[in-house]
């Protein structure tokens, strides 16, 4: 029953997820890496916004971006993991899932996961914490 379920650990530039194998032991079984989600939004501008001339007079005006390219790119990976739990979940590869994400990432996370069963979430980075951590705050999560 325990390779029932699996733990996620995520941020906006990486995600791991883990079997559980006896509790609280885990196995990683996953990594995505979304690379484009640590940068800044003027590295994924590729130029200055347009400029326009105002209705009225001489002066000029930048255009706005409607979209934040970082939230945008953030957006997408959310989706794309979210997209893998989903089809994991429709295989029956686990029951439930336990996720631990930044705070930013887990909100954008929660609007994709659908009918994915999540028996409880932390709003912790532990994607770069080694497998003993990730344990030792899952069983804290449970108990």
């Amino acid at each position: 029953m325990a390779d029932k379920i699996w733990v996620v650990a995520a941020n906006n530039a990486e995600a791991k997820i883990f079997r559980l194998t006896k509790f609280p032991k885990v196995e990683e079984i996953f990594y995505f890496e979304n690379p484009n989600g640590r940068l800044h939004n003027r590295d994924l501008i590729s130029s200055k916004p347009g400029r326009t001339f105002s209705s009225m007079g001489t002066a000029r005006h930048a255009y706005q971006t409607k979209v934040d390219p970082r939230e945008q790119e953030i957006e997408k990976f959310a989706r794309t993991l979210a997209a893998e739990l989903t089809s994991n979940y429709q295989k029956k590869a686990f029951e439930k899932i336990y996720i631990f994400a930044s705070s930013e990432f887990l909100g954008h996370l929660r609007k994709h996961l659908g009918k994915v069963p999540v028996e409880a979430e932390l709003p912790k980075d532990l994607v770069r914490h080694d497998k003993a951590d990730i344990e030792e705050h899952l069983s804290a999560l449970v108990y």
